[in-house]
């Protein structure tokens, strides 16, 4: 076992902690489309930050900002070890 926890050839799970900038501020009724996502709207842009399972997911909100028609003016990315949303 590894100072870590985990033991050879056994992975730690890994979430994907996410945070997006958008050009608009949306409107509450958006945040259906973000579920488990945090909205911080400011005067012109709306910060999107939350925990993804996987890239596939990271993926998927990339979709749909686009076929929302919202622009992202940001996008970061950073996998972190452990078991995810607390």
């Amino acid at each position: 076992m590894y100072d870590d926890g985990s033991e050879a050839g056994v992975s730690m799970p890994h979430w994907f902690s996410v945070t997006a900038v958008v050009d608009s501020q949306l409107d509450g009724w958006m945040d259906d489309y973000f579920d488990g996502m945090t909205l911080q709207r400011c005067a012109d842009s709306t910060w999107l930050k939350g925990e993804l399972p996987d890239l596939a997911a990271v993926y998927g909100l990339v979709l749909t900002l686009r076929d929302t028609g919202v622009g992202l003016v940001t996008l970061e990315v950073k996998r972190t070890e452990g078991c995810g949303k607390k």
